[in-house]
């Protein structure tokens, strides 16, 4: 179901943008780091987590990210996806079990089709709607004080709808500041997702800029007995290149 959502609305979005017609197509990527920290309560058990950028970058296995847009017209295309890779050692010291070690998978995918509500030479506003895709994968290992380790592991899928805001200004020459607004969930995925992010461009030519913001991410999830109840906030560093 979680990919069968996915791929029915990437195809009506695809649709969508390839029956307006062709005029000068405009597409920036953007690979980006979020130096974020972790906050909330995760899995079946739940498990309390409060991490810091400090202790995500120490306890991070891998991670990518990438934002991309597609411009025709006054219509658009945006695909983000996030992938992180973490693990976290507790010692326990007790009778029983020594150590504590946390296994966290997160991916997400979201796309969304924009249309632009207002433009100027300097600025434009872009209103969008589209689709978030969660893919959770965690397991809990408790190792004995004799060595024999104890694994519990749980996944979760689920699709939030979105709707959102996006824009930004030219403040001079190199400087291009943006912001982007979005509320989802509350349709039997998440209760409710909602985020923002701010911050600028600076353009080194007219291809490619370095990128300088802020995100906040604020997502509660719970069905049965499984819980992701987060706040992730931190600074974003990336490079855009425009074609």
């Amino acid at each position: 179901m979680f990919h069968k959502t996915y791929n029915l609305v990437l195809v009506l979005l695809l649709g969508s943008v390839s029956s307006v017609q062709a005029e000068v197509w405009e597409v920036q990527i953007t690979p980006y780091s979020w130096l974020t920290g972790l906050k909330g309560e995760v899995g079946v058990l739940p498990l309390d987590v409060d991490l810091s950028f400090g202790d995500v970058l120490k306890d991070l296995k891998s991670s990518g990210m990438l934002l991309a847009s597609v411009q025709n017209g006054p219509w658009s295309v945006f695909f983000d996806t996030t992938f992180s890779d973490l693990s976290s050692r507790e010692p326990l010291n007790g009778p029983v079990f020594s150590e504590l070690v946390v296994d966290t998978k997160t991916t997400t995918y979201s796309l969304a089709l924009g249309h632009r509500l207002m433009e100027r030479s300097d600025a434009f506003v872009d209103g969008y709607v589209g689709l978030r895709a969660w893919h959770l994968d965690n397991a809990v290992k408790r190792v004995r004080t004799d060595g024999q380790i104890t694994i519990v592991t749980d996944q979760k899928d689920w699709v939030d709808p979105l709707l959102g805001v996006t824009g930004s200004l030219q403040i001079s020459e190199t400087w291009t500041v943006f912001s982007a607004l979005e509320i989802g969930g509350g349709f039997g995925g998440a209760d409710h997702e909602w985020s923002l992010l701010f911050g600028g461009h600076y353009a080194l030519n007219d291809w490619f800029s370095a990128t300088l913001g802020w995100r906040h991410l604020d997502v509660k999830y719970q069905e049965n007995n499984y819980v992701y109840s987060t706040v992730q906030s931190g600074p974003v560093l990336g490079a855009t290149f425009r074609f």
